[in-house]
């Protein structure tokens, strides 16, 4: 049976170690500027075996992770990077068959794996059939899930397939009486820029670095050519003629009370990103190409799409480049990529305000 004095010595020892467990956690949880101060003081760059041992086992940047408790947990809220892609080739008629949607994303999934670190398990493809506006609209909002969950994450949503222009719904906000919309697999039931845009609004933009990319087209025409397709459905003659008809009767009775009324002709990018970055293919106005084994946009993208640049950087060369090859494939044909906020690292993780 122990003494008392062996049992004092053994609780002296416990005493002891919790403490110099306590000092370690407190040392490792300090700033920068706070271990560089106790370095002084102590006239020691001593680095403890613990955070040797959260260098060695965390698998991840040190500095996005913070040190465990002095209940040993140790809580990842470091960069996380997640991404959302979808590929349309496989419409059934009416719609003109798409070739190079699928190629798009499977090459963006690789890009992101490969050169800005994205864990392939926090990538969601969706492709072909699976591609209806619920899948999407879900993964959509899967996404946004994760990126608000993940303070300072960086994310993509990359859509490559047709567009299209349709009757706005009320609350009716376009003086021209027609929203810009992405066409899913089940081409009847279109996704409409409004409702991209209030799904993004779960997502704040100055805890996340998340990117809109839309290799597709917002209206048009269409392309009648055998090798070169447009990426858009066109817009029904019906909503054509019933939006015309909205615009002049708006237009008698804004003359009616001494008014004018301009409808708006948005040459520009469609209104979804508020304060995330968009890349657009083409302007509002126009037709997006789609080469056979990709979308003109989305091959001209990839290989300017590095680390340590920003957005606008990897988009300079990119607009040039497409439109230059869009007047050569179809003779005279305009495609303008967009870009809004391309101000930022291109997915790069942040924290804070911009």
């Amino acid at each position: 049976m122990a003494s008392i004095k062996e049992e004092l010595r053994a609780l002296k020892h416990e005493v002891e170690r919790r403490i110099e467990r306590i000092e370690e956690v407190a040392f490792a949880n300090a700033s920068e500027r706070e271990r560089e101060t106790r370095t002084k003081e102590t006239g020691t760059t001593k680095t403890t075996g613990r955070e040797k041992e959260i260098i060695d086992k965390d698998g991840d940047d040190p500095r996005d992770t913070p040190p465990p408790t002095i209940f040993g947990e140790e809580i990842d809220t470091g960069c996380q990077k997640f991404g959302l892609l979808v590929g349309i080739n496989a419409y059934q008629p009416p719609v003109n068959r798409l070739n190079g949607c699928v190629n798009d994303v499977t090459q963006m999934m690789q890009k992101l794996v490969s050169e800005f670190d994205f864990p392939p398990s926090n990538i969601h493809m969706v492709t072909d059939a699976n591609a209806t506006k619920a899948r999407i609209l879900a993964e959509l909002r899967w996404l946004v899930g994760q990126l608000s969950a993940n303070r300072g994450s960086a994310g993509i949503f990359h859509f490559s397939g047709h567009g299209t222009q349709t009757l706005d719904r009320p609350p009716i906000d376009e003086t021209d009486f027609l929203d810009e919309a992405i066409v899913p697999v089940d081409h009847r039931n279109l996704i409409r820029d409004d409702e991209v845009a209030a799904i993004l609004q779960g997502v704040s933009p100055s805890d996340t670095n998340l990117a809109v990319v839309f290799d597709s087209c917002h209206s048009g025409t269409g392309i009648r050519n055998p090798v070169i397709t447009g990426r858009t459905i066109g817009l029904d003659e019906d909503e054509r003629a019933l939006a015309d008809f909205l615009v002049a009767i708006s237009a008698l009775l804004a003359a009616a009370s001494g008014l004018q009324y301009t409808p708006s002709v948005r040459g520009g990018a469609p209104s979804i990103a508020g304060g995330h970055t968009l890349l657009a293919a083409s302007a509002a106005d126009e037709t997006a190409l789609d080469t056979g084994r990709n979308g003109l946009f989305t091959r001209e993208l990839l290989p300017n799409m590095r680390k340590d640049i920003t957005y606008e950087q990897a988009f300079n060369p990119t607009r040039t480049a497409v439109q230059q090859i869009a007047r050569r494939l179809v003779r005279n044909h305009q495609q303008t990529p967009q870009i809004e906020n391309g101000n930022r690292g291109m997915l790069s993780c942040f924290l804070g305000p911009v």
